[in-house]
């Protein structure tokens, strides 16, 4: 099970006790220095106990790069090789890039060498996926998998057994020539899985290495940090209570949207009333397509987001029309799927969708996905929000921007202009402005829907809950992420330092004792001479 830095100092300080109780004979102002820096660490165990991460909880540093693209490392194999993936809850297979890999872009990152691991075998399922702006190449393969602790290494993390994963063997395109991540982790649901595989956090929750099958993303700016949190959720972390709002289909972690607010008023674009009233108020701008609007039993997407586009150009490794092959080794099986298609519905050729909740409300789909870093909605929307927007590219208007507000599950999630706005600059440049929204139709059946990718994870913590197939918002506390990291770092500090000294101490008394019948036997002899 997981344990945090403070149980460790807190084992210190009781080790430190001991020594300093067994050596109260012999009290010196070395003694009472001794207890001082007991009593310090105490504070800062008390401290890392009251505001510190939750033995139940492990921590995943994220690295921001390029202000847009969130990265965390885990190991691969065994012993474990350390590779930076993306966390991606828009997809739900594990890809990590092979060291046979020759191509120009493998060799920008960091790369798995199977020849190195005691645990690794391949399955034999061959795979190979075509982009308008790109393709890989690659197979099934099977591996232990190590999810670190806040450390960054395997201490306090989890070991998880048996994961199957895809080996890249061919990277072709630009979108993965980038030093930043060697691999995706899919965080999706199982029906979004290649060939039935079951996804990493289904076999962390299927080993019971948590006690609760949840995680959550906190991401920050540059100043804060960001992190997946697995395991139950810490309250000091966020502001009042999370929200939750259940899922519609276990393919995408898919929900309703009711509607988009500006400044308050209703748009109408999901067709839902939120006001009370019977009809919804028409868009301020043009007239949203009736086709936008679904209900809870509505039918899956049927597509990724990331081969239909909704990534970002920043962020994607996915892109256009695909075409997708696999062939089972052995089997001389083979499954083909027509372009806009993803990669992921393969299994041994069989499309897949998820459970659906038909839970008694109306609303446009509605997906959460921390592979995309904008807010995505239809055509016809960005359109109408666009026109409300009064904001130059210069920055000028960036004061009298809106709030725009989500009505999910019946509840308003406000975003002011400093969370939705994108800005540039630095470096000498001018600083740039535009509101971070992007179009993107996906057609019906699999659409229309809107996607809520990092600008809106930025503002709040979002929750996955797998066991109570649901999600959570709640909005981010700021600075408390990063004054938990750093009292863990402290009290990390501090009990390397009060195990040094405790062996110091230890070794101090074995001496003392050492030395007790040597100076009895000298008191005696000293004894003898004076009678």
């Amino acid at each position: 099970m997981p344990w945090t830095r403070a149980a460790l100092l807190a084992g210190a300080a009781l080790a430190a006790a001991s020594v300093a109780t067994a050596g109260r004979f012999d009290l010196s102002h070395r003694g009472h220095d001794h207890l001082h820096k007991l009593v310090d660490a105490l504070e800062t165990s008390h401290q890392a106990v009251r505001h510190g991460k939750p033995a139940s909880e492990v921590d995943i540093p994220l690295h921001v790069i390029r202000g847009t693209q969130y990265v965390g490392r885990i190991g691969v194999g065994t012993p474990p090789q350390w590779m930076d993936c993306v966390f991606d809850t828009g997809s739900a297979n594990l890809w990590i890039t092979s060291a046979t890999c020759e191509s120009d872009a493998c060799r920008m990152h960091p790369s798995f060498d199977a020849t190195r691991s005691s645990t690794y075998h391949r399955i034999g399922y061959d795979v190979e996926v075509k982009f308008g702006t790109g393709d890989i190449e690659g197979f099934i393969a099977e591996d232990d998998f190590t999810i670190p602790g806040g450390d960054g290494d395997a201490s306090g993390g989890l070991r998880v057994k048996g994961q199957a994963f895809g080996m890249m063997t061919e990277q072709v395109g630009d979108v993965f020539m980038t030093p930043a991540f060697s691999g995706i982790l899919g965080l999706a649901f199982p029906a979004l899985s290649a060939y039935d595989f079951t996804p990493l956090f289904d076999n962390i929750a299927a080993q019971k290495l948590l006690p609760e099958p949840m995680f959550a993303f906190a991401l920050g700016g540059e100043d804060e940090p960001s992190a997946v949190l697995m395991g139950a959720p810490d309250p000091q972390l966020y502001e009042g209570d999370i929200h939750w709002v259940p899922v519609t289909r276990e393919f995408y972690w898919e929900v309703l949207l009711q509607d988009m607010l500006i400044d308050g008023v209703p748009q109408g674009f999901c067709g839902v009333d939120v006001t009370g009233q019977r009809a919804a108020p028409e868009p301020a701008v043009g007239q949203i397509s009736p086709s936008l609007r679904g209900s809870g039993a509505a039918q899956g997407l049927g597509a990724s987001l990331a081969q239909l586009g909704a990534k970002s150009k920043d962020t994607s490794w996915f892109y256009g029309d695909e075409q997708a092959e696999g062939e089972g080794e052995g089997e001389g099986e083979e499954a083909q799927l027509e372009p806009g298609e993803s990669a992921s519905r393969l299994s041994k050729g069989v499309e897949r969708d998820g459970p659906v909740h038909d839970t008694g409300e109306q609303g446009c789909k509605l997906v959460l996905d921390t592979g995309t870093s904008l807010l995505t909605a239809p055509t016809d929307v960005v359109r109408s929000l666009d026109r409300q927007l009064p904001l130059d590219p210069d920055c000028t208007g960036m004061q009298s921007l809106p709030t725009i507000s989500y009505v999910i599950h019946g509840r308003q999630y406000d975003l002011t202009p400093d969370d939705y706005v994108i800005k540039a600059g630095g470096e000498g440049r001018a600083e740039r402005c535009r509101a971070g929204f992007m179009a993107l139709d996906v057609p019906a059946p699999r659409g229309p829907l809107f996607v809520l990718g990092d600008v809106f994870t930025k503002a709040f913590i979002t929750f996955f809950d797998r066991g109570n197939v649901r999600v959570g918002f709640a909005r981010r506390r700021v600075g408390a992420l990063k004054r938990r990291q750093e009292l863990d770092e402290q009290a990390e500090r501090e009990s390397s330092s009060l195990l040094d000294a405790t062996a110091a101490g230890d070794r101090l008394l074995a001496h003392q004792q050492e030395r007790r019948p040597h100076d009895r036997q000298e008191g005696r002899r000293q004894g003898s001479r004076d009678d």
